[in-house]
């Protein structure tokens, strides 16, 4: 609402981007999640050195890699952030080129809830529809 619960929300002058995606089908089959990334989150320049290849990979289309960041413990370890993004139950490989040692499934606030079966960099999981998986690699 525009008067609660800051009467001063959202006043002045606002600056919004539409966009239409049409596609035939079900939303299983689109294309609409990658189509709403690239608008909303366009690529980033930065100056650096190019590196070679990905550090990530997934083999499902449907599942995203939210965020990759490092462990708020202070460990070396990384934490990837993913999500099934069509209603659909998955189960998908994460591939990476990191020298993992072991991955655990964690919760939110990075707690671990599980061991990961992990084979030559790569992890298997399984998501149900929509559902955030939380990822620690040990480094």
């Amino acid at each position: 609402s525009a008067m609660a619960p800051d009467m001063t929300a959202d006043k002045g002058l606002q600056t919004v981007t539409y966009a239409l995606y049409a596609w035939n089908g079900s939303l299983s089959k689109s294309g609409v999640v990658r189509e709403a990334y690239d608008l909303n989150i366009p690529v980033m320049v930065v100056p650096g050195k190019a590196g070679e290849g990905s550090l990530f990979s997934l083999d499902a289309d449907n599942v995203v890699i939210e965020g990759v960041k490092p462990a708020e413990d202070g460990s070396p370890d990384v934490i990837v952030r993913l999500y099934e993004s069509k209603r659909s139950a998955t189960r998908c490989q994460l591939a990476t080129t990191l020298p993992v040692k072991a991955a655990t499934q964690a919760n939110l606030v990075e707690e671990e809830t599980g061991q990961l079966d992990l084979a030559a960099g790569k992890i298997t999981l399984e998501f149900r529809p929509f559902e955030i998986k939380t990822v620690r690699l040990h480094l």
